[in-house]
């Protein structure tokens, strides 16, 4: 990758990455991404790495929640890179990312996900017992990112898109927790919730509310519903650790991590 490689899609999105070799022997990777669409306000670049922040005021939730970006720059920092954005209105934008890496040495083998993971250190996987969890958030991006952190708890993990599927779910799974959005189409996270309570199977499973507002009236709501706790939206793992060690630690049979 000593040349730069360059990928264009439809004309209008490019993607150029190189990767060059630095005098202390590690790799610098350079991405950027350019499409040619109608650019973004210097007013709202500053704000576009920010939780739920959206480019236009009247953009909906079917174009996204702007939580993209921001996972982006999570990836970047936890990698010591960098990220930035450039944009000229009704010309377009380029987003960079630079990336310093270290070279792999010869005879380096990859280890097996699950080595991988045991030689991790910080936050021990395994200590909640392979309980099972649901997660119910209608925006993929989310799903897949709290089911990627519970699956590296050790939780067996499934997902739905909305209320009325969770509670069909929940009706003929004993679930050991249910992390559940608070906003959703067709059935949100209070109705389903509601309706969770009056079955027999499910009146004791703890449920967890996910959400990205934090006002007083939602978490009342939230708890005249049956929820039990909080998670904040986008979710970290030291706080879902905690949470999930608070409602599923009691039969382990281990200390928290």
């Amino acid at each position: 990758l000593s040349n730069a490689v360059k990928f264009t899609a439809h004309g209008s999105i490019e993607l150029k990455v190189s990767a060059d070799k630095t005098e202390d022997g590690r790799w610098g990777i350079d991405m950027q991404v350019s499409d040619t669409g109608v650019g973004i306000p210097a007013t709202r670049i500053r704000k576009l790495f920010n939780a739920y922040e959206q480019v236009g005021s009247t953009t909906t939730r079917a174009h996204g929640t702007g939580l993209g970006l921001t996972i982006c720059k999570l990836l970047v920092d936890l990698m010591d890179g960098d990220i930035s954005v450039t944009s000229e209105p009704n010309r377009g934008t380029t987003f960079r990312v630079h990336l310093c890496l270290p070279a792999v040495p010869k005879g380096f083998a990859f280890p097996e996900q699950g080595e991988l993971e045991s030689k991790t250190s910080g936050i021990t996987p395994g200590a909640i017992n392979c309980r099972r969890v649901l997660v119910v958030d209608d925006d993929a991006t989310n799903r897949l990112v709290v089911r990627k952190m519970l699956e590296y708890l050790n939780c067996l993990v499934d997902c739905a898109q909305d209320g009325a599927i969770a509670l069909s779910m929940a009706s003929n799974t004993e679930y050991d927790l249910i992390l559940m959005d608070h906003n959703m189409p067709h059935m949100d996270g209070i109705e389903c919730v509601r309706r969770l309570r009056g079955l027999n199977c499910s009146n004791d499973v703890p449920v967890v509310a996910l959400t990205g507002a934090d006002d007083r009236e939602s978490r009342e709501a939230c708890t005249a519903a049956g929820m039990n706790d909080f998670l904040h939206k986008p979710v970290e793992m030291k706080q879902l650790l905690n949470v999930v060690n608070k409602w599923m630690q009691e039969d382990s049979g281990s200390e928290a991590p």
